[in-house]
């Protein structure tokens, strides 16, 4: 019997630790499209939208070495920790808050994304970061719209009315972002001997230039 027992021990410790990923049946999943969400399912978007958006933004601040991007970052862990507090607030004051609970992990869309991100390094990880800010803040902006237009639940329309300039405005500061972060990620060209300069892209790749008179 101990044989038994130290054997299955050993087998658990040979199994990897992964990520854990909520399952669609798992609370803070929304299957809702933008056009036509019920409360629970716009509240369970927005909630996993701000909990991908704030570890995103942390794992930011650890690995960029961008000021802009960094700055970024900071502005989108205050930003959506404030809106993740005023929709607990406003759900709460309302029967939508009974069926809906913070998500305990990212569904698999967004642990993908976060795994992107935490095996990018240097240059990699801005664009990965940045890249994925943008189609984040769209596909919110989107959901935050389609409550505006079509929502049953008056007090989730007002967070949607006022949380949608906020979502504009940080689509607006990546529009900036993008034309900045590129600058400042492009490697000078380098020479080397035989008259050959070489010029490394943001992507990793290079190109080779013969100079000729």
């Amino acid at each position: 019997m101990k044989k038994s027992l130290m054997a299955a021990v050993c087998i658990a410790a040979l199994i990897p630790l992964v990520p854990a990923v909520a399952q669609p049946s798992q609370v803070g999943i929304s299957t809702g499209v933008p056009g036509a969400q019920t409360g629970k399912d716009f509240v369970q978007f927005m909630m996993m939208s701000d909990k991908f958006e704030i570890a995103a933004s942390q794992l930011a601040l650890e690995r960029s070495r961008d000021p802009s991007v960094r700055d970024f970052a900071a502005e989108m862990i205050a930003a959506h920790r404030a809106t993740s507090d005023d929709l607990k607030a406003v759900s709460d004051s309302t029967n939508v808050g009974r069926s809906v609970t913070p998500p305990p992990a990212f569904d698999p869309q967004h642990n993908d994304m976060y795994n992107i991100l935490t095996a990018s390094f240097g240059r990699r990880f801005d664009d990965n970061y940045l890249a994925q800010q943008r189609d984040a803040h769209r596909d919110s902006l989107a959901h935050l719209e389609g409550y505006i237009d079509n929502g049953r639940v008056a007090p989730l329309q007002r967070f949607a009315r006022r949380t949608a300039p906020m979502v504009r405005d940080h689509l607006a500061m990546l529009n900036g972002l993008r034309g900045d972060a590129v600058a400042v990620n492009v490697t000078p060209p380098r020479r080397v001997p035989g008259d050959v300069t070489i010029i490394e892209h943001p992507d990793g790749s290079t190109t080779r230039v013969i100079e000729t008179d």
